[in-house]
């Protein structure tokens, strides 16, 4: 057909120029239409193509359309029911998938005439119920006009005239509400077609006089094409066999707008018939002949077999019994061939329903598996609802647990504060008394000179260690941990500082110890105020000569700091006092876990705290 070539050329065109996939996909599929009744195997080609790039390019509402179109071509064009019923179930899922109700409307009905093609009633019912209802359930009152109208046909079929009639009147009721006046002009040309197997012919006649003034504006060349084939039925049934021819010619008219092979072949076949009726039998034998060459041409083989006795029988009138006879071949051939057919599409027909009960099974093994997966998770949640309990819990009791230890330590830090700063009150306020008088001893004129440099030493004295208490009082309050190196430095660095003043030599030794060790605040205060006590106590109460500090490591201990002073002689002092630094000292070391020893010889004091 030259109009549709000059179509498909110019759609050609336009995918080579383009550059969107999306406008490629769409303009495949109208080339696939183009196609239709011209080159059928072209147009699956061009459907497949555009539905695998509508897939690549996630077009699903084109890819769903292609799909349908592909499974319609396959079916009505080809008969080939697998593969067209594949492509059709395959759009189906798609459009359950996005949820494309319109598209699974569609592809339902298709489904469904798939099946009535193939004589397959009751599972072509099933898909149309299932189109209706969705057709329903969008209260589309078209779409249910078309449902309503496919299950009407295949009521009437299965000769059940009567509910065929009904479905047929609920259509055409929706119809008229859809304002499609092809659908009632349609509905009414079956409801005719029903009236003329029921003999009721003037009925019928009435109804298709009805639908022809539907179509009198509104040209629907399909509607009008099967208005005139039932028409020319009729009358032929009549004896009224020339007005039928007529309306079979009015028909192929109608057709040449529509440009469809198969309408044109299923009309010569009804002309083939009529004219044999009247005795036209050469010219029934070239209808015959034009009507089998064309399905040969568009590969359908459904009216294969009637032809063939058509033409046979219309030689045997002309007394040309060789080609009767080829012809009578043709049709035992045919016979033999659709049975053999017949047979291999029955086994094609028991492997595809298979398929779809494996797949059937397979759906079910799925949702089992869906429903266990469900219950998993779910049970998981339960787990992770309790686990995420528990660690709330776990968390609040350790936020609480390091609450309560830092209130504690900031207590004792606040506590430590407060007795440093009592005792800093203490010892600066006597030690600035204590200055005071002693200025004031100065400012006497009876005062000698030993006296006032014996006083000045004093007055430096207090003040040096007035000055390492402040000193010892910022460090005490540094709340950084420090190390054993560290607190070994302060040590160091007392005693050089304390017993320079008074010329004192010193040694001081430290063998195998741990000095990046870190020390808490009371380990490090109690350890220092340990030595301190100690040297001050030796200063205080003795003429010392010579000192040796040791800090040796322990295997068991910390360490173990040793004191030993060598004197001339003890100084007169309070034996109180020095009971009470003695004992200040052993409540430290107990307060570390360790212990202090006291040693007194003969001109040697020694004090040994193990830690």
């Amino acid at each position: 057909m030259p109009g549709q070539r000059h179509v498909i050329d110019s759609l050609k065109q336009l995918v080579d120029q383009s550059t969107r996939d999306s406008v490629i996909a769409l303009n495949l599929c109208r080339i696939a239409e183009a196609y239709i009744d011209v080159e059928n195997d072209s147009a699956i080609l061009y459907y497949n193509k555009s539905a695998a790039l509508a897939n690549k390019i996630t077009f699903d509402v084109l890819e769903c359309v292609a799909l349908r179109s592909l499974g319609h071509t396959y079916i009505w064009k080809k008969d080939q029911y697998k593969l067209g019923l594949q492509s059709l179930q395959k759009g189906l899922d798609l459009a359950r998938m996005t949820k494309d109700t319109l598209e699974q409307i569609r592809t339902l009905s298709q489904i469904g005439s798939c099946y009535h093609k193939q004589g397959k009633t009751v599972e072509a019912l099933r898909y149309y119920l299932q189109e209706s209802e969705l057709a329903k359930n969008i209260n589309d009152p078209f779409l249910s006009c078309i449902a309503y109208l496919n299950i009407g046909v295949t009521y009437s079929t299965n000769n059940d005239h009567e509910t065929a009639n009904q479905y047929y009147n609920k259509a055409l009721g929706l119809a008229k509400v859809a304002k499609s006046l092809s659908y009632e002009a349609l509905l009414l040309n079956n409801i005719a077609h029903i009236n003329f197997k029921l003999k009721q012919h003037e009925i019928a006649l009435i109804y298709l006089e009805e639908a022809e003034a539907l179509l009198r504006e509104e040209k629907n060349y399909q509607v009008l094409y099967l208005i005139q084939l039932t028409k020319g039925q009729i009358l032929i049934e009549q004896g009224k066999i020339e007005e039928g021819i007529t309306c079979y010619e009015t028909a192929r008219d109608h057709n040449t707008f529509i440009g469809s092979k198969e309408n044109e072949a299923f009309l010569l076949l009804y002309l083939s018939k009529a004219q044999k009726k009247i005795g036209e039998y050469s010219q029934s034998i070239a209808s015959a002949k034009k009507s089998l060459e064309i399905y040969e041409t568009i590969n359908v083989s459904a009216y294969e077999e009637e032809l063939h006795a058509l033409i046979a029988q219309n030689y045997d009138l002309l007394n040309k019994h060789i080609k009767a006879n080829e012809y009578y071949r043709k049709l035992t051939k045919s016979y033999t061939n659709k049975q053999e057919t017949d047979q291999a599409r029955k086994i094609v027909e028991l492997q595809f329903d298979n398929e779809i009960r494996k797949r059937d099974n397979e759906i079910l093994s799925l949702q089992n598996e869906d429903l266990n997966n469900k219950a998993v998770l779910m049970k998981s949640n339960l787990q992770l609802q309790l686990m995420s309990l528990i660690l709330a819990v776990l968390v609040l009791v350790v936020g609480l647990f390091f609450y309560i230890n830092k209130s504690r330590q900031l207590k004792r830090i606040n506590n430590l504060k407060n007795r440093l700063s009592d005792d800093l009150h203490d010892n600066i306020g006597a030690s600035l008394n204590h200055i005071k008088m002693l200025s004031n001893q100065l400012s006497r004129n009876t005062i000698s000179l030993d006296e006032k440099d014996n006083t000045l030493f004093k007055i430096k004295s207090i003040s040096n260690n007035l000055m390492y208490t402040m000193y010892d009082l910022v460090w005490a309050l540094n709340g950084e941990q420090e190390t054993i190196g560290d607190l070994l430095v302060k040590i160091q660095d007392y005693t050089d500082n304390t017993l320079s003043d008074f010329n004192i030599p010193y040694q001081f030794q430290v063998e195998k110890i741990n000095e990046k060790r870190k020390l808490s605040t009371k380990e490090k205060l109690n350890i220092y105020a340990i030595f301190k006590e100690s040297i001050n106590n030796i200063l205080k109460h003795t003429e010392t000569e010579h000192i040796d500090i040791s800090i040796i490591k322990k295997q068991e201990k910390n360490f173990k700091l040793s004191i030993k002073n060598k004197y001339k002689n003890k100084k007169e002092s309070n034996n109180h006092s020095n009971k009470n630094g003695i004992s200040n000292m052993k409540k430290r070391a107990k307060e570390l876990n360790g212990q202090l020893q006291i040693l007194n010889q003969e001109n040697y004091f020694t004090l040994i705290f193990s830690w």
